[in-house]
């Protein structure tokens, strides 16, 4: 039975048991912040109905990050759940023939360290983007769509609370890869939930896909959009 894992930061906070990772790499490894320039070059979603709707576009440049920790992991996250990996993790997942990511160098615009210490010089950074693609989850997991707005496009699903358990049948048989609901999510298969336990590697979090459950402290959106809503 194939099964499927959430790659995502130790510092998400929410109820389900991760299946690999250390709850000490919280402390010890820390998000990462934008750069400045990362800031400058997003660009902007206007809505001409409903100015709620106004919000960044996705972002296509490359990033500029602000470290401040001296101490970096096979991973590092930021605090908009960007993946980055070092030179050497992607080196290992090239040669394991993975498929469905690409990636997208990092330039680190400043470190906000006093003293590294004895820590190693920074490595050379990638960003993790997964191009992979899953569909949409199966009606068990009870995603559905709240809200859709008609002039710009912006939508809502109901939370996870139930897990997301992907539809086989419409997985195109990436390693890495999103579902259409919660894209910015990274599912992996079985194959880099193997990988990763088995080379230890480090300052990430494997969940069991169908085990997930909405973030603790974050609102649900069937919360601002109930099946009634209007907006």
């Amino acid at each position: 039975m194939t099964k499927f894992y959430h790659l995502h930061s130790p510092q998400i906070e929410n109820d389900s048991t991760p299946l690999y990772g250390d709850t000490r790499w919280v402390n010890k490894y820390k998000l990462a912040e934008w750069g400045e320039d990362t800031h400058k070059s997003l660009g902007a979603i206007t809505c001409p109905v409903n100015p709620q709707h106004n919000r960044a576009a996705d972002r296509v440049s490359v990033l500029h990050l602000i470290i401040s920790t001296p101490y970096l992991g096979d991973f590092t996250w930021t605090w908009q759940d960007e993946c980055i990996i070092t030179d050497r993790v992607l080196n290992l997942f090239r040669q394991a023939q993975f498929t469905g990511f690409k990636v997208r160098p990092v330039i680190i615009e400043r470190l906000n360290i006093e003293s590294r210490g004895n820590s190693d010089v920074i490595p050379k950074l990638w960003e993790l983007i997964h191009i992979g693609k899953g569909g949409n989850p199966l009606p068990v997991s009870e995603v559905r769509l709240l809200y859709k707005c008609p002039a710009c496009g912006l939508q809502r699903y109901s939370s996870y609370s139930k897990g997301l358990q992907i539809d086989k049948k419409q997985w195109d048989g990436s390693d890495f890869l999103s579902i259409n609901s919660y894209p910015k999510l990274i599912i992996v298969s079985e194959r880099v939930k193997d990988f990763i336990i088995t080379n230890k590697l480090n300052d990430c979090f494997l969940t069991s896909s169908e085990h997930m459950v909405w973030p603790s402290g974050v609102i649900k959106p069937e919360e601002i959009y109930p099946p009634s809503s209007n907006n």
